[in-house]
């Protein structure tokens, strides 16, 4: 909750960056451009092997660690990371789980 009487000292003064130690606006556009770009990249990438399947190449040899990751990271990016339904953490020697409820 924010402080309801922030003291004169912490009080941003009218055309002060609320952010002073963020982003430039530079470095955001790079950044939007990068996302962008990574984007088109892994569109590319997935089309490159959904036609290589298509010319009846066997799925298993794009089986690897690095096409897995851009799978999962595309449906991600799409339909979000799902929560997590346990929590699982050591504590000494035992192995506690927590069901995770919403």
């Amino acid at each position: 909750m924010a402080n309801p009487n922030p003291s004169p000292e912490t009080r941003f003064q009218p055309g002060e960056s609320g952010n002073p130690g963020g982003k430039t606006g530079e470095q955001l556009k790079i950044d939007r451009e990068a996302a962008d770009m990574a984007s088109r990249l892994r569109h590319a990438m997935l089309s490159s092997i959904a036609g290589k399947l298509k010319d009846g190449s066997d799925p298993i040899e794009h089986l690897d660690s690095v096409a897995l990751k851009l799978f999962k990271d595309s449906e991600d990016r799409a339909h979000g990371t799902p929560k997590a339904t346990s929590d699982v953490s050591m504590s000494g020697e035992l192995i506690l789980q927590t069901i995770i409820e919403k």
